[in-house]
């Protein structure tokens, strides 16, 4: 069985350079998890991997959204 592939496209933009980038780099981690629960291989250092990078990921979001005062922060950070 083939699993879809993410892809980013600009409608996706958060309009900040930083987290695009770092949203990107999200999407490249998911497609490689795919990629080797395909193969069978061991999952685990990928999901690793990705925990990993959320918990960066989530925290640059915090700061950027703290310092732009974000109307919707409460609720979004909730999300996370």
């Amino acid at each position: 069985m083939s699993l879809t592939r993410l892809t980013w496209e600009p409608k996706y933009s958060v309009q900040n350079e930083a987290l695009d980038a770092q949203h990107q780099k999200l999407f490249t981690v998911v497609n490689r998890l795919l990629d080797v629960f395909e193969s069978d291989t061991d999952v685990l250092p990928t999901i690793t991997e990705l925990i990993d990078y959320l918990s960066t990921h989530f925290h640059t979001e915090h700061l950027v959204m703290l310092n732009s005062n974000f109307p919707e922060f409460p609720g979004h950070s909730a999300e996370h």
